[in-house]
Order: C-alpha cells, then structure tokens, then sequence
C-alpha cells in the first residue's frame, strides 16, 4: 500500500511558476516551439528588447546562408520553456558552428565579422547531455561536430527533433550487458532497438519505436502468456482429475487434502501472477495504440485538444512499471514460506554442528513369530535342549 501510495503521489503534476510565456516576436513565431522564459541569456527582461536585437540579423535569414539560422537565433534570444525542465533550453553547439560555417563568409562579403554575442564557446555540446544533463536544441539533419568541448566517441547519426538526448542509446548499450540478454535481447541488439524509459530510467525496449515495441515486447509477451495459461489450465485438470480418483479410492486418506491444499496455492500464485502480467500487456497494447496521439499532441500545435496526454502517459507508464515489480514480488512471496525458512534454519544448523563425533544407530533386531503351544515345539526343541524346558526362546533372524 505504501508502494501504491507513492506512486500516486509522484504521478500528480507538481508544475511551480517558471512564467513560461508565449512567443510574441515576429521572427521567432512558429519557428518550431511557442513558449519562452526570461530574461534571457543576454539579460533582455522582455521580447520587445530582444526581439529589436534579433530583428538585426533578419536580412542574413532571408539571404538564406543556413536553413536553420532562424531556429539557431530564436533559441538564443527567446530560449525555449518547458514546464517541466527548470531551466531554459539554448541551442547546440553543433547547431551554432554549422550556421557559423555557413554564413560567416557571406557576412565577411559585405564587411561584417561573426559577433561576439553569437559566440559557440559556452553552448552545450549534443555529446555531453547525458552525462552534463544539459540539454539543448538542434534540429534533425544537424551535423555532429568531432572538435567540440568533449569527445565521446564516434557514434552513428540518429533523428533528434527540438531537444535531443543524443548518446543516450550509448549508456543503454553499455549497461545493458549481460546477464540482461536472455531469449529476445540477441535480436533486439541486432536491430539496436534498446533505449532507455524517460521515467523509470532503465534500459528497455520499444520506447522510442512503436514497431520495436510490437515486435520485441508485446508480441513475445501475448504468446508467452497463452502458452502459460494454457499450460496452467492443463495442470489444474490433471490435479483436479487425480484428487478426485484419490478421494474415491481412499476417501479417509489424508493425502488428498495436501493435494488440495497445493491447488489452492498454486492458484493464488496463478491469481497474483496473472493478473499484473494481464494488465502490463493491454498498457503495451494501449500504448502502442495511443503513443503516436500522444507524441503528436506534444509536437504539433494543432493538437492541442489532447491536453491531458502527458499526464495519462505518464500515470500508464508508472502503473506498467509498478505491475512488473508485483510479478517479480509474488515469485518472492512464493519462495519465502515457512518450509524455506525451515530448510534454511536447518542448514545453518548443519554448518555450525561438529562434525567430529560420529553418530550411530543400533540396527533393529526383528523376531520372528513362533508358536510355542504346538507339538512339534515340544517334541523337537524342548526335548533337545534340557536347560531351556519350559522356557520359550525367541528366534532371531
């Protein structure tokens, strides 16, 4: 209950005023996100004085060096808000240096240098969000610079839109070595479709790819739990079938009531098992379904009518976290039982015992059964034996 109690509390949005507010700068209107904060990184307290600032660079825009030097300005100026990041997002590094590159000689064309505002030096690199955690904004197609701050590596080119996570992938694949791979994490590795969960923070799979999800999780997951329902229902059939024929052939025999007694356990655990490992699948298959409204609602402007997304995506993806522990909790609950403590208590006994003294046990003498009121008694054994008249002897096996 407690486990449940937390985890209702930290699904409830604890959103603080950041003043987040709407973009009213021309230039920067529908550039690709609608909220800024300030002041900004250059101390402006309102839009109206940076936006008389970045108005200054609107021929270089409209000249066309760089496709992207109208996102690269606006997120300097009106850096982006989010409510739930405390800080605001400034463009790449990569970003920076690649409209640097491009437009810088068309400036020097007509006599102006690079400004100093416009400096590369102090913006944070794509390669070092996931360790740094700051993070910052880059287009798609923006190339990955080899000469920035830090190096991690040469990494492949992956998709980024607006805020870019980029060697999150990497940590994954580094933590997640064995013993993680069992039975369907050779294939997922092939296909490089482990990532990492944005709100527990472990490594999985399907987080980021619907089709991956379908494929690695929900699929095997489906036919994984037929077959144990299947041979769950097999096995109560059988139990039932034998304690019925135990019953009717020794109807005062204890025995069939221990066997009843293992069919209920067995179908508590059946009961505690199932159902989580139930509600984890129709999350994913929820999920897989809903996941593209939710990410659109977050992304495109026009779909502002699913407000509340975050919040249920959120809420699903902490349940689904919750309900696979309760499997893991239930195989516990089944192990720890008085006869494991037993066998425990009796092992530890066992080791701290002196081994020294031997123990040993008398062998057990069997008589047999012998009639000493018949003739053949007296007339043989008596009569040879005087000592022994009138005594019965017991004879040993």
């Amino acid at each position: 209950m407690l486990l449940i109690l937390l985890l209702l509390l930290g699904a409830v949005p604890v959103i603080l005023a950041k003043g987040c507010q709407p973009i009213t700068i021309p230039l920067c209107k529908g550039v690709g996100y609608n909220f800024t904060s300030f002041p900004n990184s250059y101390g402006h307290e309102k839009q109206e004085e940076a936006g008389l600032e970045v108005h200054q660079f609107f021929p270089l825009v409209e000249y066309g060096c760089y496709e992207h030097l109208r996102f690269f300005l606006c997120t300097l100026y009106t850096p982006i808000c989010q409510e739930n990041y405390d800080r605001p997002i400034l463009p790449c590094m990569e970003l920076c240096l690649e409209a640097k590159k491009r437009c810088s000689p068309i400036m020097q064309q007509y006599g102006f240098r690079w400004p100093e505002t416009l400096s590369c030096e102090s913006l944070p690199t794509m390669s070092e969000q996931a360790s740094s955690g700051n993070i910052c904004a880059a287009p798609p197609d923006t190339p990955k610079q080899t000469n920035t701050k830090t190096s991690s590596g040469p990494s492949a080119p992956r998709p980024h839109v607006g805020i870019s996570v980029q060697d999150l992938q990497n940590q994954c694949d580094c933590s997640c070595q064995p013993p993680f791979q069992v039975v369907n994490n050779p294939k997922a590795m092939v296909f490089n479709a482990i990532d990492g969960d944005p709100v527990s923070g472990m490594c999985y799979v399907g987080n980021t790819d619907v089709s991956h999800l379908r494929m690695f999780v929900l699929g095997p997951m489906i036919i994984y739990f037929s077959l144990g329902v299947l041979f769950l229902f097999v096995g109560f059939f059988n139990l039932w079938r034998i304690r019925n024929e135990v019953q009717k052939q020794h109807p005062g025999l204890c025995n069939a009531s221990k066997l009843t007694n293992l069919m209920t356990k067995i179908g508590t655990f059946s009961v505690l098992y199932t159902l989580p490992a139930l509600f984890v699948i129709l999350s994913l298959f929820y999920e897989q379904h809903h996941r593209p409204l939710w990410e659109q609602s977050i992304t495109c402007t026009c779909a502002n009518r699913k407000a509340n997304a975050g919040d249920a995506s959120f809420m699903l993806s902490m349940v689904k976290s919750f309900c696979m522990c309760v499997m893991g909790l239930t195989s516990g609950v089944w192990v720890c039982s008085r006869k494991t403590l037993i066998s425990w208590k009796n092992v530890i006994c066992c080791l701290g015992a002196s081994r020294s003294t031997a123990k040993y046990q008398p062998a057990d003498v069997l008589y047999a059964k012998s009639d000493f009121s018949s003739p053949q008694f007296y007339n043989t054994a008596m009569r040879q034996n005087h000592h022994y008249a009138g005594i019965p002897i017991a004879e040993k096996l």
